[in-house]
């Protein structure tokens, strides 16, 4: 699903506030897989949130994992997200958010 800069606003604040480009999807996964962050020109970032009723903010969970285990796939809590943002050999493909499917509350702030 595409998303748009408005609706992006409050998490590239926390996660890539330098970021300025238009390229936004949404996928629901209730797991996410860190691949080789540096790999054959592919550069991957990623960032961990939490939505709260009050907002969308920084979280402890998911932590770097490529600091313990590269490569090992993690459970997406159930209003936790994922925000990465992929580099292709140089080229910029944009941010990609991934949610739990069961967190209605994060779907509802990005939906509106």
């Amino acid at each position: 699903m595409k998303l748009n800069k408005s609706q992006m606003r409050s998490i590239l604040e926390i996660t890539y506030p330098e970021y300025k480009g238009r390229k936004f999807k949404l996928e629901f996964e209730d797991k996410y897989y860190p691949q080789n962050y540096w790999s054959g020109g592919t550069r991957l970032y990623f960032t961990c949130l939490e939505a709260t009723d009050e907002g969308i903010k920084r979280t402890s969970w998911g932590d770097n994992p490529f600091k313990q285990d590269a490569h090992k796939t993690f459970d997406i809590p159930f209003n936790g997200l994922v925000v990465e943002h992929t580099i292709f050999c140089g080229k910029d493909l944009g941010i990609t958010v991934y949610i739990n499917p069961q967190s209605d509350l994060l779907a509802k702030q990005l939906t509106i």
